[in-house]
């Protein structure tokens, strides 16, 4: 779900038993103007049958427009436009990835928005996304599973590792800065595949 946050792939639902025209025209427009995000509004009509005390619900969605339909069928890049536009470094980062998920046995997942890294029970770990130039790590799920050190050790290396300013629960980790510390990266990736 954290992916889908910061790729903007959300979507915004309206539902009441009525509609106003106004809603109807807000929806519809932000539904065609916030890419890739969606904007809907449900109405759900009740009627009772009076006579046995039946009641029916009936839904209409709104915001569906033909402007909105086609900003969604825009072709997104494929995998492999993705990394052919990407620059030097992360590309080679991948390609570290790659050979790193190959050794270890580890899984690589791509997405639309990049490589999902996982380690134990299929966990992420880490997240390659070209377009951002970074490799993110997944240390705020470590704290939620009561592992606070080893977020917290984790987040120090990172930082000796970059000048960049790095957030403590998913730093965005410089993809040059990643190819060029490379061994100790994958020290922590290692650390982090086996929690």
């Amino acid at each position: 779900m954290g992916d889908n946050l910061r790729a903007g792939k959300i979507r915004m639902v309206f539902v009441a038993d009525a509609i106003p025209d106004d809603l109807r025209r807000i929806v519809e427009f932000l539904n065609e103007q916030m890419n890739p995000a969606e904007v809907l509004a449900v109405e759900v009509k009740q009627y009772v049958a009076e006579d046995h005390g039946l009641r029916t619900l009936a839904p209409a969605v709104y915001g569906r427009t033909a402007a909105a339909s086609a900003k969604s069928s825009i072709a997104q890049p494929s995998l492999r436009e993705l990394r052919d536009k990407a620059d030097e470094d992360v590309r080679a980062l991948w390609t570290l990835l790659e050979q790193w998920a190959d050794k270890e046995g580890r899984l690589l997942t791509n997405t639309a928005a990049g490589v999902i890294v996982s380690g134990r029970n299929d966990l992420r770990i880490a997240q390659l996304y070209p377009k951002n130039r970074a490799l993110c790590i997944n240390l705020d799920p470590l704290r939620g599973r009561g592992r606070e050190e080893l977020a917290e050790a984790c987040l120090a290396t990172l930082r000796t590792l970059t000048n960049k300013q790095l957030t403590s629960a998913y730093p965005f980790f410089p993809a040059h800065d990643a190819v060029a510390k490379w061994d100790d990266i994958v020290k922590l990736l290692d650390q982090l595949a086996t929690v």
